[in-house]
Formats: structure tokens, C-alpha cells, sequence
């Protein structure tokens, strides 16, 4: 009995043994070669960083509707550009402006060639509505949040634009309704995108506004009743599914 727990002892005595000299083999490892460890470290969170990198939009300069990913639709991403030129239907041109690509954006030889078509959706322009988008936003940096694309694969947006010296931001698709050079327009196929029915409720809200002020087209409504009767046809327009 006394030798098997000698024997017991012994053998726990040896694995313990075993178990510090790896550890002390392995110490040793670390100590001879630790700059090659952290080295390795460096190079393997660069790799890791690149790869993240290119897989977010901050390095994609889109040149044309169709090369942008679908996933960027369903997540509403919001992307920076320039507006190069207005259409006269007030589709925008649009130069899109990456993150790492605006100190570049000088260069481009042929602007013209990489514009993204971009509506400003939810209004239907009115009298005075090109000319109002003509002065206030060719060569002017906005933010255009994704919503999705139109028949003629133009892109849905939500127009921004930074304004004042205190850099507040406007909503060109709200504003544009509310001076009242337009008039807020269901989008059908947008129904079910949560950023455009909060954008159309803006919108509608919007129109009343100018409605009520008289601004741009309804500075010739006089008739205190046509506010009412317009109100109950913007419900049927906008909300009719």
C-alpha cells in the first residue's frame, strides 16, 4: 500500500515536472523570439485592416448606377458626391466622392463620364422647381442616402446638403417642397423602405406648410378653402398604396 502511493506520488510529481520544463521551453520561445512575434502581429492586423478596408465603400468610386451592390440599397447606405449638372427633368448628375478618393477627384479627365443619375425623390417639380436646383446645387458637395432605382435605373435618394456657417444640414427634397417650386409624389415601388415613408410623412407635412404660407406655386391661392381641399388630396396621393 505504502509503495503504490509512492508510485502515485511520483508519477504526479514527474507529470508536474514535465508540465513547467514545457513552460519554461516555451518562455524561452517567446524571449528569443519576440520581435519576430510582434512583427507578425503587425503585419497579420495590417492584412486584417486592408481587407475591411476594401470591403467597405470607403474605396469604391461608383461610375455608374448598375456597379453598385444591392446590399447598399437594402441598408439605405449614404454616400457623398458632387453635383456636376441638373437635368431638366431635375435628375441630378452626380460625381460620387469616396473617402480616399476627394483629394483625386480634381483629376478625373472626364467627370462627365462617371455621373450617377440621382432623382430627388418623393416631389414632382413645379413652376420655378429646375431653376430653384440649378442655383443651388451644381459644383456643391451633398450626402444622397440610397433608397433604390426608378424604371430608367436612375437612383432613389434623399438629397442633403450642409448649408450656413454653421454647417447645418438640409434636406433638398423637403426644402425644395416647402418654398413651394414642388409638390410631394408617391413613389409606389418604395413603399415598404422604411427611410422613404418616414421622407414622405416629412414631405406631405412639408407641402401643407407652403400651402399655408403661400409659398412659390400657392402664392395665388387665396381661397382659404382650397387648403382644406388640397390637404385631403395630398392624403390620397401620397398614402394611396
Amino acid at each position: 500500500m505504502v509503495d503504490k502511493n509512492r508510485n502515485d506520488s511520483s508519477g504526479k510529481n514527474e507529470e508536474l515536472l514535465s508540465e513547467h520544463n514545457i513552460l519554461n521551453k516555451f518562455q524561452i520561445f517567446l524571449d528569443n523570439n519576440i520581435q519576430i512575434i510582434r512583427n507578425a502581429v503587425w503585419i497579420i492586423g495590417g492584412i486584417g485592416l486592408v481587407i475591411i478596408v476594401r470591403r467597405t465603400y470607403a474605396l469604391h468610386h461608383f461610375t455608374k448606377q448598375s456597379s453598385i451592390p444591392e446590399i447598399y440599397f437594402r441598408n439605405n447606405v449614404t454616400l457623398t458626391g458632387k453635383v456636376v449638372k441638373v437635368h431638366n427633368n431635375g435628375c441630378l448628375g452626380i460625381l460620387h466622392l469616396p473617402l480616399l478618393w476627394r483629394a483625386r477627384i480634381n483629376y478625373i479627365s472626364n467627370p462627365d463620364s462617371s455621373l450617377l443619375n440621382v432623382n430627388v425623390t418623393g416631389i414632382e417639380l413645379q413652376s420655378g422647381g429646375v431653376d430653384y436646383l440649378n442655383t443651388q446645387l451644381p459644383n456643391q458637395n451633398i450626402k444622397f442616402q440610397l433608397l433604390g432605382k426608378d424604371e430608367c435605373d436612375n437612383i432613389e435618394s434623399i438629397i442633403s446638403q450642409n448649408k450656413g456657417w454653421l454647417r447645418r444640414r438640409s434636406c433638398i427634397n423637403e426644402e425644395i417642397i416647402s418654398l413651394g417650386f414642388a409638390t410631394a409624389k408617391h413613389v409606389p415601388a418604395l413603399c415598404d423602405v422604411k427611410a422613404y415613408n418616414l421622407l414622405i410623412e416629412r414631405l406631405v407635412k412639408a407641402e401643407v406648410k407652403a400651402v399655408k404660407k403661400k409659398s412659390g406655386i400657392w402664392k395665388d391661392d387665396v381661397n382659404d378653402g382650397i387648403f382644406y381641399r388640397t390637404w385631403s388630396w395630398l392624403k390620397k396621393k401620397v398614402f394611396r398604396r
